[in-house]
């Protein structure tokens, strides 16, 4: 209680900047340790749609990419966890629609940092449930 809430929610690709994020989260807390128990990062990653086109291909280059992710998470959780709070909440799983707009909707902060511009529908989504459309 009292957590600001950090989410995240991607397909498992590269071009998302997955492991890029935990990084900075691990900066972030290594610079500003006092939030390591005020804030929750939950990163959900769900099956990609390039992921169902070239299954065959890049299954071998998904599997590296969620070790490594799973790697930093740890890293992270182990630093700066507790036996009462986790840092980062890594979620590789299908959530419905209906579950996502929940989390969205208690979310303090949203993010979406692709490594590649593109457009994502998630932070719109994010700005509809929390009511937060302007400033």
């Amino acid at each position: 209680a009292g957590k600001k809430l950090l989410v995240a929610v991607d397909p498992l690709e590269e071009k998302r900047g997955i492991p890029h994020r935990i990084m900075a989260f691990h900066k972030f807390l290594q610079h500003e340790p006092t939030w390591a128990t005020r804030c929750v990062l939950v990163q959900i990653v769900e099956a990609s749609d390039e992921a169902a086109e070239d299954a065959e291909g890049d299954h071998g280059e998904q599997q590296k990419l969620l070790q490594q992710v799973y790697q930093m998470v740890g890293e992270v959780n182990s630093k700066f966890g507790s036996i009462g709070h986790l840092p980062v909440h890594f979620l590789c799983q299908e959530f419905s629609r209906v579950d996502i707009t929940a989390l969205f909707a208690k979310a303090d902060v949203m993010l979406d940092t692709p490594l590649r511009d593109m457009l994502s529908h998630s932070a719109h989504e994010f700005l509809y449930c929390t009511g937060k459309t302007s400033g």
